[in-house]
């Protein structure tokens, strides 16, 4: 019978690109719970195949044999897919060849949100996991539901963006990542608004505020 199964798939240059995990649990009402997990957001599985992420969401698979040949099919899947590239595991993440289980349930922690105490940025060299996990929700909006990217990220000025730093460092990493095409985006979450700069719609810099913090200075 399934408890976990974790399988591991390489794009084309032999690097790990994503997990895809299946895991069976007994919930708080004795009901027996599947769920598929992921580096790659699950808006973007379900866009690349509806009927098999169906099938490992929805379906009571038992025999470990038949999920993990619904795993691996859905895995080729992604791997073929265009749109999948972009959620491959980057070079910048803080792992070698391989990643740890550990660093993996953090990805998928984190996809389900996180609060910001105060201020913090994110980038290729600062806060990588939480920067990897806000790119790829960004990115999964933009690609797979374009109206309500629309309503979830609005479109700011430059300045608005720049009246967010706080500090030498991030200082750094706007010159270090300035670009006259950049586009400038903000969003409201439930604790935090997150001020967003992309170019040709790929994020290279974000800061987070909470909710708190940005009320004080605008009041």
């Amino acid at each position: 019978m399934i408890n976990r199964i974790n399988l591991a798939f390489e794009h084309a240059a032999g690097q790990l690109a994503f997990n895809l995990v299946v895991t069976r649990f007994t919930d708080d009402n004795g009901d027996k719970q599947q769920l598929l997990l992921s580096n790659i957001p699950d808006d973007v599985l379900k866009f690349i195949s509806v009927s098999l992420h169906e099938k490992l969401v929805t379906s009571n698979l038992i025999l470990q044999k038949e999920a993990e040949s619904f795993i691996l099919m859905l895995g080729h899947k992604v791997l073929s897919h265009q749109l999948s590239k972009h959620f491959f595991y980057p070079e910048y993440l803080p792992f070698n060849e391989k990643i740890s289980d550990n660093s993996l349930q953090k990805i998928i922690r984190l996809q389900m949100g996180f609060l910001v105490d105060h201020r913090e940025f994110f980038s290729a060299n600062n806060n990588q996991l939480k920067y990897y996990t806000l790119r790829n929700e960004f990115l999964s909006l933009y690609h797979t539901s374009p109206t309500n990217f629309q309503k979830t990220f609005k479109k700011i000025t430059r300045s608005q963006f720049e009246a967010q730093f706080d500090g030498d460092f991030i200082d750094h990493e706007y010159v270090s990542n300035y670009n006259k095409d950049s586009c400038f985006y903000s969003c409201k979450g439930i604790t935090s608004y997150f001020y967003i700069q992309a170019v040709n719609a790929i994020p290279d810099l974000m800061i987070a505020t909470s909710i708190s913090q940005t009320q004080e200075q605008e009041e």
